[in-house]
């Protein structure tokens, strides 16, 4: 392609994103999936770099599974994505603005429990997500995308349990968007 043509691409496709994500689809709602798991795998890396306590080994553990979990299924959902024709984000700047998972620097002083917690609210709020790009997807009639994306809800949701437990915790423990839910009712 030439630099004109590249240039025309990319214009149509910033076109599409913004009317993708002011009048949401299931697309535009992947794209803020897909920058969630991919900061969600840096801040879990970045947890096994830090971890410490006495279950260190098997946090450091569940953890690395978690990292090789994330990656499949972010490559999953890109494929299922490009299956349905639907753009994709890409750069580390696309990532930046359509992630609603917070970074600091400060996590690698807390404890295992601590950082362990802070996953499970970002599982959370990954999970709200997800749940709007399936009905999106059903919407849509992309039953294919809707496919991966109840399973990679599945995988959340299993995730989730997975963490709690190690906590000691119920489910629905420290899930900030659950609380908010129980308001509202």
């Amino acid at each position: 392609m030439t630099t004109a043509e590249i240039e025309t691409a990319y214009a149509a496709e910033q076109k599409q994103v913004d009317h993708d994500h002011h009048v949401p689809t299931a697309g535009a709602m992947c794209g803020h999936i897909i920058a969630n798991n991919v900061v969600l795998a840096t801040k879990i890396q970045q947890m096994r770099w830090t971890l410490t306590g006495a279950a260190q080994a098997a946090d450091e553990k569940l953890l690395w599974q978690f990292t090789k979990d994330l990656t499949r299924q972010r490559d999953r959902l890109i494929s299922a994505l490009l299956d349905e024709g639907e753009n994709i984000p890409t750069t580390t700047a696309e990532f930046t603005q359509y992630t609603m998972l917070k970074e600091d620097p400060r996590i690698k002083y807390a404890t295992a429990d601590q950082m362990m917690a802070l996953v499970v609210e970002d599982l959370d709020t990954s999970m709200m997500f997800i749940t709007r790009a399936i009905a999106l997807a059903e919407q849509e009639e992309k039953r294919p995308l809707a496919l991966e994306l109840t399973h990679l809800l599945g995988w959340y949701q299993h995730s989730l349990r997975q963490l709690q437990d190690r906590l000691g915790r119920p489910l629905t423990a420290g899930r900030p968007l659950l609380a908010e839910d129980d308001d509202d009712d």
